[in-house]
């Protein structure tokens, strides 16, 4: 698997956070959003979205139970990880 992680994660906004049932994700260098992976406290995949390369978009997490999780965001560059907290 060829892994590039990004190296500034706070090119990324995840908001609001902690969330209910829609995080909306963003950036300010307009990279586009390939796909996005949530894992939970432990590893495991738990949603995944892929998305036309899109600098914003909304994430559905109503499904999810609370607690913590992994935003796994995947562009051309690399990944970029940001932690989510679903109320």
């Amino acid at each position: 698997m060829n892994f590039r992680s990004l190296h500034s994660t706070n090119k990324f906004n995840v908001f609001p956070n902690p969330a209910t049932d829609v995080v909306t994700i963003t950036n300010n260098e307009n990279m586009g959003v390939e796909e996005v992976t949530v894992y939970d406290g432990v590893g495991r995949i738990v949603q995944s979205e892929l998305h036309r390369t899109t600098s914003e978009m909304q994430l559905n997490i109503e499904n999810l139970a609370s607690g913590s999780y992994f935003l796994h965001i995947k562009t051309s560059q690399g990944t970029a990880v940001k932690k989510l907290i679903k109320k």
